[in-house]
């Protein structure tokens, strides 16, 4: 017994439409996919990476803490700390490093230093000079003093994309070996 089947016209049209709403749906949902893939794609194409560079030279430079931008679009700043032993002194102050240097008694005048305010931006390559020291100025006396202190300064900034999102978190901790005898006697 042979069977046959026979399609009329109507079940034609309902395996059609049924086909093209499948396709549709499919059109549609790889669209809203591809839309999250992109706009995860660029968020990451212009993500800031914060880095600092501590550095001592034996020149007339002294030593320095700067921060720079590795990161390929600009780094947005949420809030900028100076920390004194891991705490933050800083809280409301309208200059925290003039703060946290009173607080540490390094209020020298050559000492020159820079604090970041919300909202300022660091482009990408940036590099800014977040405290720095002429060598020429520092005596013997003030380089035991400062290598007693400069180790106990902490830096933490948050900072965000320009698409926003969750803030990131860059945080540099004291580095005594900035401030080693050795290195300040060569010079």
């Amino acid at each position: 017994m042979d069977l046959k089947i026979i399609i009329d016209a109507s079940t034609l049209d309902l395996v059609t439409t049924i086909a093209t709403i499948v396709i549709a749906i499919a059109a549609f949902v790889l669209s809203i996919w591809q839309f999250y893939a992109s706009r995860t794609h660029n968020k990451l194409s212009v993500r800031p990476l914060l880095v600092f560079e501590a550095f001592y030279d034996p020149t007339s430079r002294g030593f320095g803490i700067f921060v720079m931008n590795k990161g390929t679009g600009p780094a947005i700043i949420s809030d900028f700390r100076i920390l004194v032993d891991g705490d933050d002194k800083t809280t409301s102050a309208p200059n925290p490093w003039a703060q946290a240097l009173k607080n540490l008694d390094l209020n020298y005048k050559f000492i020159q230093h820079i604090s970041l305010l919300p909202e300022s931006a660091i482009s990408p390559q940036e590099r800014l000079p977040l405290i720095t020291a002429d060598k020429t100025q520092i005596t013997d006396g003030i380089r035991l003093h400062m290598k007693q202190k400069l180790p106990r300064v902490g830096i933490e900034i948050l900072y965000r994309s320009v698409y926003g999102g969750k803030p990131f978190k860059a945080r540099y901790e004291g580095r005594p070996e900035l401030l080693r005898d050795e290195e300040w006697i060569k010079a």
